[in-house]
């Protein structure tokens, strides 16, 4: 029988993450900078769907 096992400081970082989702919080601060970023890469995203 195989047993993987994980070291915890190597995912520790993903865990602050599910419990915002799970929460039902945002991942990312509410920041001017965040808002710009995200809306920088949904109109790239636009600009490919338009593209198909």
């Amino acid at each position: 029988m195989l047993t993987t096992t994980f070291n915890q400081s190597k995912f520790s970082f993903i865990e602050q993450y599910i419990q915002s989702l799970v929460a039902g919080q945002a991942l990312l601060k509410d920041t001017p900078q965040n808002l710009m970023e995200v809306v920088g890469i949904l109109k790239s995203y636009g600009v490919v769907l338009d593209a198909y």
